[in-house]
């Protein structure tokens, strides 16, 4: 199975690689992929507990599993919902559907990390605050060529029947 690398992104924040497979991928081994990550944060997390080691370590990799988990487009939660609802609804459905999902969820988010800002006094928080809100953004943009791309196939498809 081939894999290549069809985008890299580089931000003040860090670095994504967006992968792209020519063989049809199922929906299970999609959702393993995006699991894993969050999933290896916890275990370190869990071993380094276990371990007694730098509790430094514990939290942070404990909160980067845990934050990755929230189910907010484009983080691996998110896109693991989706591709549980891609099988129930479709991919047009359910990829509005998170889009709205995630919206609301970060207004939410970003209520409660505002809180924690005036409390914790971290303006770090905000910083991941604008983060999530400028990849939202950007996967935002996605769904609304989706959008415009569905919605010329269904009035081909219209004028096709008519």
């Amino acid at each position: 199975m081939g894999m290549e690398i069809s985008n890299i992104s580089l931000s003040i924040l860090g670095f994504s690689a967006q992968m792209y497979s020519y063989a049809k991928e199922s929906s299970i081994r999609r959702i393993i992929t995006y699991l894993s990550g969050p999933l290896f944060n916890l275990i370190i997390a869990f071993i380094l507990y276990i371990a007694k080691l730098n509790s430094e370590l514990i939290k942070i990799n404990f909160l980067l599993g845990v934050f990755n988990l929230l189910p907010i487009i484009p983080l691996d939660g998110g896109r693991t919902l989706k591709e549980i609802l891609k099988c129930l609804w479709g991919h047009k459905k359910s990829s509005i559907f998170m889009i709205e999902f995630s919206k609301i969820s970060l207004v939410v988010i970003s209520l409660f990390y505002s809180i924690a800002i005036l409390k914790i006094r971290n303006i770090a928080i905000l910083f991941l605050i604008i983060y999530m809100w400028w990849l939202y953004n950007i996967e935002y943009k996605k769904i609304q060529t989706l959008k415009r791309v569905y919605g010329i196939i269904e009035k081909s498809i219209e004028k096709k029947q008519v």
